[in-house]
């Protein structure tokens, strides 16, 4: 492809057919679904997307790419093209209009996926419209190792593993090798798909801000994590551990989330 591929976009395209249709197939795309993609690029996911006739508007930051997908999908009136960052839409306003289902996707910046996850998660704890039209699912190509993070589970689990809980179950579908994609990066991607829970915690926030601190030193025991915990009850954590028979001698990595959350106090 013709194109000054920008490094400050950590832009990779993809060069195979087959994981773009491996993602379509995990969303399960119905026509009456509106489908968010973040980064079009050079348009080999939009290509799988528009043949679904579900309404597909992709967001592409780089101006440079804007005119050739207008082109490439000029044909497609299900497909709308937003010159925009994600991280800075207003994803109120773009999931604005009669769908049932929303669903979001893209082969994420490595050096932003985190950011642009984040943002997908807690897009449900918003009022999207006036429909309340609620996130269903995700599926992103992001760096294998953060694949990884996301998708582990006790006794292995991380931080993001439990924190993206609070909001999905997630799962790693594939492995993309680095030979992939164009230009080669240097590590292989993964395909990670989030299913969003129907309801989220209205204490979400108080939720992340106490696993964040017993994984704050995730080589330390619950016990030790839990001494120099700031903001929240220690007794009442040292009691609930004990009521729900949770060993402190363990990491927060050993503990399921649903587990570790048993021991959040209640709010006063």
């Amino acid at each position: 492809m013709n194109h000054n591929f920008k490094k400050k976009f950590g832009q990779n395209f993809l060069t195979s057919s087959r994981f773009p249709k491996l993602i379509v197939s995990a969303l399960n795309i119905l026509q009456d679904e509106l489908i968010l993609e973040v980064g079009p690029g050079d348009g080999s996911l939009t290509k799988e997307l528009v043949k679904t006739n579900a309404v597909v508007k992709s967001i592409e930051i780089d101006y440079d790419l804007i005119v050739r997908l207008i082109k490439q999908f000029e044909d497609f009136s299900n497909f709308t093209l937003i010159n925009e960052d994600f991280l800075n839409t207003d994803l109120k306003a773009v999931c604005e209009g009669n769908f049932t289902k929303v669903k979001v996707t893209g082969s994420l910046p490595y050096n932003i996926s985190k950011q642009i996850i984040d943002k997908t998660l807690k897009a449900n704890t918003l009022e999207l419209n006036n429909s309340k039209i609620k996130i269903e699912s995700a599926v992103f190509i992001v760096q294998e190792e953060v694949a990884k993070l996301y998708a582990a589970k006790a006794p292995k689990a991380t931080f993001l593993s439990a924190y993206s809980s609070i909001f999905a179950t997630v799962k790693k579908l594939e492995s993309i090798p680095a030979s992939q994609f164009f230009p080669k990066p240097k590590v292989n991607g993964g395909i990670v798909q989030f299913s969003f829970n129907k309801n989220v915690p209205k204490e979400w926030e108080r939720s992340t801000q106490f696993l964040k601190q017993l994984f704050i030193q995730p080589r330390k025991t619950l016990y030790n994590n839990i001494r120099n915990i700031k903001n929240f009850d220690k007794d009442v954590i040292f009691e609930h551990a004990k009521k729900h028979e949770i060993s402190l001698s363990l990491r927060a990595s050993e503990v399921t989330p649903e587990k570790l959350l048993s021991l959040l106090p209640e709010v006063n």
